[in-house]
């Protein structure tokens, strides 16, 4: 058995060590080899990129291959049985539909502010029903909001709106045929509420709602120019509805819904026997 010295025992080099600078040693030689011979050493970088470039494009190709193969596969199966592809559809269909819906809902509601000014300020007020109806709230007479709004000391301002359960109302006459006009009734405070300004005259007043009062009218910019060809002159004169004259006191911007389109804003009828301030 061959003996070590004392020099290899105190001095030793790691093996990692050795194989790296060999290879670093046959690297240098090669590269020398090269430049002596007029190569470039960076023509090794060179084919490495275009190595890596080929292998990609060969990588997508086959992707591709294999995607095709399934499709094709998937539409013969199809094919062959199409009850099965009219269920899978149709459920398809339908749930993309209610998930796109609810996700459309949730961005008006949730993500999106209330095209209004001050939206954050606005909140809903609501009468609860009693609970032997079975309802989780009910419909407020127009006195009790009229009540709220003058009793009221913790907000700004109070308004009412009737949501009809369907988009019917009062029928216009007198500019062309006799058409059913999309209408909302609001208490005098609704406008000013939801800080809409009026494009011309004005909107409702308290006054306006005044037992034995001319009965009084807000349109929309769209009913205005569609259906009254933007006549300037149309605030202060009377419209027919339903056989009753309605004075046009004010036009709102067409960008104004709330809830669902108007092209008109009437005010709740107040009872010829309640006291008015």
């Amino acid at each position: 058995m061959p003996r070590r010295s004392l020099r290899s025992w105190l001095w030793s080099v790691p093996l990692e060590r050795e194989v790296d600078d060999e290879l670093a040693f046959h690297r240098e030689m090669r590269e020398r080899e090269q430049r002596s011979a007029g190569i470039d050493p960076g023509v090794r970088d060179r084919l490495l990129t275009i190595g890596r470039k080929r292998d990609r494009e060969m990588r997508l190709t086959q992707w591709l291959e294999e995607i095709w193969t399934d499709i094709r596969f998937a539409l013969r199966q199809m094919w062959h049985a199409p009850g099965f592809t009219a269920v899978a559809v149709l459920t398809l269909a339908l749930g993309i539909g209610a998930n796109s819906a609810m996700f459309a809902l949730a961005d008006g509601v949730l993500f999106r502010p209330l095209p209004f000014p001050a939206a954050d300020r606005l909140v809903v007020v609501e009468e609860a029903a009693a609970a032997a109806t079975g309802a989780l709230r009910s419909r407020i007479a127009v006195l009790n909001v009229r009540d709220w709004s003058e009793q009221n000391r913790t907000f700004e301002t109070l308004a009412g709106i009737y949501l009809s359960p369907g988009n019917g109302g009062p029928a216009l006459s007198g500019y062309g045929p006799a058409d059913i006009v999309l209408n909302q009734t609001v208490t005098a405070r609704f406008f000013d509420v939801l800080g809409v300004r009026p494009l011309l005259g004005r909107t409702f007043r308290p006054s306006d709602e005044r037992p034995g009062g001319e009965p009084s009218v807000v349109l929309s910019e769209r009913f205005w120019r569609t259906r009254l060809g933007a006549d300037p002159t149309i605030v202060g004169r009377q419209l027919i509805f339903d056989g009753r004259p309605r004075t046009v006191i004010g036009i709102v911007p067409g960008d104004f819904e709330f809830v669902r389109p108007s092209s008109m804003w009437t005010l709740f009828p107040i009872p010829a026997d309640v006291l008015t301030k």
